[in-house]
């Protein structure tokens, strides 16, 4: 290789797992779509494809027997997270991290190996998806950060700025566009009507 770019297995998967699920009204990582697979298993497997490593951020109790970051015990949203993830990966020796919410079951392997080729392009800048090509915000949590970014994010953590676009719109992210429907969060029961499995 003539360039010094990260390649896949220097780059940490992470399934965004922390959260309540109150809107939903239970573990959205659980839900089945209809051919049985898990929201987590989907997750998980798109990830390996691109990152051979996976890890959950969140809780520890999704029946997972693999890594788990596990949130701080009064976690501040996504970013608490995120922080915990980068700081891991980092302690690690991984160059970077490959950010995927449980609870976005469309989200394809196609769409985060594109954010992967554009970290790759670029590899100490934040990667963000952008929902097509009119969406003017970033997707914070479907994204590749570098860990050189980890302290900036433990920086706003720790002086109570917990909004994720704000960051972002300093680090000046690389945006990739992708398909409205794959960055699409189901937060409420209404949303699973195409997707869960039924009795």
């Amino acid at each position: 290789m003539d360039r010094d770019d990260p390649n896949p297995a220097e780059l940490l998967g992470v399934v965004l797992c922390g959260g309540k699920s109150t809107r939903m009204g239970r573990d959205k990582a659980l839900i089945q779509t209809r051919d049985g697979k898990r929201f987590l298993d989907l997750a998980v497997d798109r990830l390996r494809r691109v990152c051979g490593d996976v890890c959950l951020s969140g809780r520890r109790d999704h029946r997972w027997q693999g890594c788990t970051i596990a949130d701080p015990p009064a976690p501040r949203g996504p970013i608490s997270g995120v922080v915990a993830s980068l700081e891991h990966a980092a302690s690690y020796g991984f160059h970077g991290c490959v950010f995927n919410p449980v609870d976005t079951p469309h989200l394809t392997t196609e769409d985060v190996r594109a954010l992967v080729d554009a970290f790759g392009d670029q590899p100490d800048r934040a990667v963000c998806a952008v929902a097509g090509p009119h969406a003017s915000r970033v997707e914070p949590l479907i994204a590749v950060y570098p860990t050189s970014v980890a302290a900036r994010f433990r920086d706003a953590l720790d002086r109570g700025q917990y909004g994720l676009q704000r960051i972002l719109a300093e680090l000046d992210c690389v945006r990739v566009v992708l398909p409205p429907r794959s960055c699409r969060n189901l937060n409420t029961p209404a949303d699973l009507t195409d997707v869960e499995s039924r009795p």
